[in-house]
């Protein structure tokens, strides 16, 4: 896994707490990164590691 679908994945996790799913862009605008900021992620960049985290099977998107 690398830190980006790390990072998508504790932001993911963080709003699962208190029930709120995020859209694609929310996920990369409250990226939460542990060791400081991951420069220069974009929003592209961060649904590609949203869609391959998808692909493991390890989130789901709904539509709701």
């Amino acid at each position: 896994m690398s830190s980006l679908e790390a990072a998508v994945l504790r932001t993911i996790a963080w709003f699962d707490i208190f029930q709120y799913p995020l859209t694609p862009f929310e996920c990369w605008h409250y990226l939460y990164v542990e060791d400081g900021p991951l420069p220069g992620v974009t929003p592209h960049e961060e649904q590609q590691a949203l869609a391959g985290l998808a692909n493991n099977g390890i989130v789901r998107a709904e539509q709701g």
